[in-house]
Protein backbone atom coordinates (compact mmCIF):
# COMPACT_ATOMS: atom_id res chain seq x y z
CA UNK A 1 0.00 0.00 0.00
CA UNK A 2 1.40 3.39 -1.05
CA UNK A 3 1.21 6.14 1.56
CA UNK A 4 0.09 9.55 0.31
CA UNK A 5 2.06 12.43 1.82
CA UNK A 6 -0.05 15.55 2.46
CA UNK A 7 0.77 19.16 3.27
CA UNK A 8 -2.00 21.62 4.18
CA UNK A 9 -1.60 25.36 4.72
CA UNK A 10 -4.46 27.01 6.59
CA UNK A 11 -2.41 30.00 7.78
CA UNK A 12 0.13 32.40 6.30
CA UNK A 13 3.49 31.42 4.81
CA UNK A 14 5.85 34.41 4.50
CA UNK A 15 8.69 34.25 1.96
CA UNK A 16 11.70 36.21 3.18
CA UNK A 17 14.87 36.40 1.10
CA UNK A 18 15.89 35.68 -2.49
CA UNK A 19 14.94 32.21 -3.77
CA UNK A 20 12.54 31.52 -0.88
CA UNK A 21 9.90 28.78 -1.39
CA UNK A 22 6.50 28.53 0.28
CA UNK A 23 5.54 24.86 -0.20
CA UNK A 24 7.58 22.05 -1.75
CA UNK A 25 5.58 19.08 -3.10
CA UNK A 26 7.46 16.14 -4.61
CA UNK A 27 7.01 12.42 -5.44
CA UNK A 28 3.20 12.19 -5.64
CA UNK A 29 2.67 14.29 -2.50
CA UNK A 30 -0.58 16.25 -2.30
CA UNK A 31 -0.73 19.80 -1.03
CA UNK A 32 -3.59 22.17 -0.30
CA UNK A 33 -3.29 25.91 0.23
CA UNK A 34 -6.35 27.30 2.01
CA UNK A 35 -4.43 30.24 3.46
CA UNK A 36 -1.93 32.75 2.11
CA UNK A 37 1.54 32.32 0.64
CA UNK A 38 3.16 35.73 0.24
CA UNK A 39 6.45 37.47 -0.39
CA UNK A 40 7.54 40.04 2.18
CA UNK A 41 8.86 42.94 0.15
CA UNK A 42 10.24 42.05 -3.26
CA UNK A 43 12.29 38.85 -3.36
CA UNK A 44 14.17 37.85 -6.52
CA UNK A 45 13.64 34.20 -7.52
CA UNK A 46 10.95 33.52 -4.90
CA UNK A 47 8.58 30.62 -5.63
CA UNK A 48 5.17 30.20 -4.03
CA UNK A 49 4.83 26.44 -4.54
CA UNK A 50 7.08 23.81 -6.15
CA UNK A 51 5.05 20.93 -7.65
CA UNK A 52 7.03 18.12 -9.32
CA UNK A 53 7.23 14.37 -9.92
CA UNK A 54 3.46 13.84 -10.13
CA UNK A 55 2.78 15.81 -6.96
CA UNK A 56 -0.47 17.77 -6.84
CA UNK A 57 -1.41 21.19 -5.47
CA UNK A 58 -4.95 22.41 -4.84
CA UNK A 59 -4.93 26.17 -4.27
CA UNK A 60 -8.06 27.53 -2.61
CA UNK A 61 -6.26 30.47 -0.99
CA UNK A 62 -4.07 33.37 -2.09
CA UNK A 63 -0.56 33.30 -3.52
CA UNK A 64 1.01 36.77 -3.73
CA UNK A 65 4.44 36.90 -5.40
CA UNK A 66 6.55 40.02 -5.95
CA UNK A 67 10.02 39.95 -7.50
CA UNK A 68 12.18 39.59 -10.57
CA UNK A 69 12.42 35.96 -11.82
CA UNK A 70 9.83 34.98 -9.19
CA UNK A 71 6.93 32.58 -9.81
CA UNK A 72 3.71 31.58 -8.12
CA UNK A 73 4.28 27.97 -9.27
CA UNK A 74 7.31 25.92 -10.30
CA UNK A 75 5.88 22.92 -12.14
CA UNK A 76 8.05 20.05 -13.38
CA UNK A 77 7.99 16.35 -14.28
CA UNK A 78 4.24 15.81 -14.27
CA UNK A 79 3.30 18.18 -11.46
CA UNK A 80 -0.42 18.93 -11.27
CA UNK A 81 -1.85 22.33 -10.26
CA UNK A 82 -5.54 23.01 -9.58
CA UNK A 83 -6.02 26.70 -8.91
CA UNK A 84 -9.37 27.73 -7.40
CA UNK A 85 -7.89 30.65 -5.48
CA UNK A 86 -6.30 34.02 -6.18
CA UNK A 87 -2.86 34.70 -7.68
CA UNK A 88 -1.40 38.21 -7.26
CA UNK A 89 1.77 38.97 -9.25
CA UNK A 90 3.91 42.12 -9.16
CA UNK A 91 7.49 43.30 -9.63
CA UNK A 92 8.03 41.15 -12.73
CA UNK A 93 6.80 37.90 -11.15
CA UNK A 94 5.13 35.35 -13.41
CA UNK A 95 2.43 32.76 -12.83
CA UNK A 96 4.28 29.55 -13.64
CA UNK A 97 7.72 28.25 -14.56
CA UNK A 98 8.05 24.93 -16.34
CA UNK A 99 11.70 24.03 -17.08
CA UNK A 100 10.60 21.66 -19.85
CA UNK A 101 9.01 24.53 -21.78
CA UNK A 102 11.75 26.94 -22.79
CA UNK A 103 11.55 29.68 -25.40
CA UNK A 104 12.96 28.84 -28.81
CA UNK A 105 12.71 32.24 -30.51
CA UNK A 106 15.35 32.97 -33.17
CA UNK A 107 16.33 35.94 -35.31
CA UNK A 108 18.55 35.84 -38.35
CA UNK A 109 18.84 38.81 -40.66
CA UNK A 110 15.33 40.17 -41.28
CA UNK A 111 13.62 36.90 -40.29
CA UNK A 112 12.27 36.60 -36.75
CA UNK A 113 10.60 33.50 -35.32
CA UNK A 114 8.81 34.25 -32.05
CA UNK A 115 8.26 31.05 -30.04
CA UNK A 116 8.05 31.94 -26.33
CA UNK A 117 8.07 29.37 -23.53
CA UNK A 118 5.14 27.00 -23.91
CA UNK A 119 4.54 28.09 -27.50
CA UNK A 120 2.28 26.06 -29.76
CA UNK A 121 1.94 26.42 -33.53
CA UNK A 122 -1.04 28.71 -32.80
CA UNK A 123 1.06 31.08 -30.67
CA UNK A 124 4.23 31.05 -32.77
CA UNK A 125 4.73 33.93 -35.20
CA UNK A 126 7.16 34.54 -38.06
CA UNK A 127 8.01 37.94 -39.51
CA UNK A 128 10.22 38.80 -42.48
CA UNK A 129 11.38 42.42 -42.61
CA UNK A 130 8.61 43.22 -40.11
CA UNK A 131 5.86 41.66 -42.24
CA UNK A 132 3.91 38.83 -40.51
CA UNK A 133 4.00 35.54 -42.40
CA UNK A 134 1.32 32.85 -42.55
CA UNK A 135 2.31 29.61 -40.89
CA UNK A 136 1.00 26.52 -42.61
CA UNK A 137 1.24 23.24 -40.76
CA UNK A 138 2.29 20.35 -42.96
CA UNK A 139 1.94 16.76 -41.79
CA UNK A 140 4.35 14.37 -43.48
CA UNK A 141 3.42 10.77 -42.88
CA UNK A 142 4.65 9.16 -46.10
CA UNK A 143 8.32 10.05 -46.60
CA UNK A 144 9.56 9.94 -50.18
CA UNK A 145 12.99 8.97 -51.49
CA UNK A 146 16.02 7.48 -49.78
CA UNK A 147 16.10 7.69 -46.01
CA UNK A 148 18.70 6.99 -43.37
CA UNK A 149 22.29 8.09 -42.94
CA UNK A 150 24.59 8.28 -45.91
CA UNK A 151 28.12 8.26 -44.48
CA UNK A 152 30.98 9.13 -46.78
CA UNK A 153 33.62 7.32 -44.75
CA UNK A 154 33.94 4.73 -42.03
CA UNK A 155 36.48 4.38 -39.25
CA UNK A 156 37.21 0.99 -37.67
CA UNK A 157 39.28 0.67 -34.51
CA UNK A 158 41.35 -2.51 -34.19
CA UNK A 159 42.24 -3.71 -30.71
CA UNK A 160 45.56 -5.45 -31.34
CA UNK A 161 45.47 -7.19 -27.98
CA UNK A 162 42.78 -9.51 -29.31
CA UNK A 163 39.97 -8.30 -27.06
CA UNK A 164 37.45 -7.64 -29.85
CA UNK A 165 35.57 -9.86 -32.25
CA UNK A 166 36.12 -9.46 -36.01
CA UNK A 167 33.69 -7.38 -38.06
CA UNK A 168 32.32 -9.14 -41.13
CA UNK A 169 30.33 -7.75 -44.04
CA UNK A 170 29.75 -4.07 -44.77
CA UNK A 171 27.27 -3.50 -41.91
CA UNK A 172 24.74 -2.15 -44.42
CA UNK A 173 26.76 1.05 -44.90
CA UNK A 174 27.12 2.71 -48.25
CA UNK A 175 30.67 4.04 -48.40
CA UNK A 176 33.72 3.91 -50.59
CA UNK A 177 36.27 4.77 -47.90
CA UNK A 178 37.38 3.23 -44.62
CA UNK A 179 39.99 4.32 -42.09
CA UNK A 180 41.68 1.56 -40.12
CA UNK A 181 42.70 2.82 -36.68
CA UNK A 182 45.15 0.64 -34.77
CA UNK A 183 45.47 0.79 -31.01
CA UNK A 184 48.73 2.18 -29.62
CA UNK A 185 49.39 -1.20 -28.00
CA UNK A 186 50.41 -2.47 -31.46
CA UNK A 187 53.75 -0.66 -31.08
CA UNK A 188 54.47 -2.55 -27.86
CA UNK A 189 54.12 -5.94 -29.58
CA UNK A 190 55.82 -5.35 -32.92
CA UNK A 191 57.49 -2.65 -34.95
CA UNK A 192 55.63 -3.33 -38.20
CA UNK A 193 52.04 -4.25 -38.98
CA UNK A 194 51.15 -5.64 -42.37
CA UNK A 195 47.64 -4.94 -43.56
CA UNK A 196 46.33 -6.69 -46.61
Amino acid sequence: MELMQKAINNGTINLNGPGAMGMYLDNKAEGTNNGTIQVNGSQEGAIGVVVQNRAKLINNGTIAIDGKDAYAFFKAKGGIIENHGTINLSGGAKNQYDPTSKPTSKTTGSVKINAPAGATPATTSITVAGVPQTIEQVLINTPQGKTGPAPTSLGIYVDTLGGTNPITGNLGLVTTEADLILGNEAAKKQLQVRIL
